[in-house]
């Protein structure tokens, strides 16, 4: 099952959750609340307290790639760290 980091407040099977929540959900509904731009895919809440800076760089694509991110096997060490704290990937 995904996460998703909410982009807007949403309310959800009766449950309100606020802008900025990570939430688990399934594939389809994960996929459609990104496309419609009420949420980003993001790392499980403790996966979000991974060191970025000490990832191997293989490790960084696959989040990247995670992420839904395009053309991370180009970027840099630094240049994916960034790509992946800027798509909600990571809080801290």
């Amino acid at each position: 099952m995904p996460y998703v980091k909410l982009l807007t407040d949403v309310v959800y099977k009766g449950k309100k959750f606020k802008k900025g929540d990570i939430v688990e959900v399934g594939e389809d509904l994960g996929r459609k609340m990104v496309l419609a731009g009420q949420a980003l895919f993001a790392a499980a809440p403790k996966e979000q307290k991974r060191d970025l800076e000490k990832m191997k760089k293989d490790e960084l694509v696959a989040l990247c790639k995670e992420l839904g991110l395009e053309s991370c096997e180009k970027l840099k060490k630094d240049e994916l760290i960034a790509a992946i704290k800027e798509a909600g990937g990571v809080q801290g």
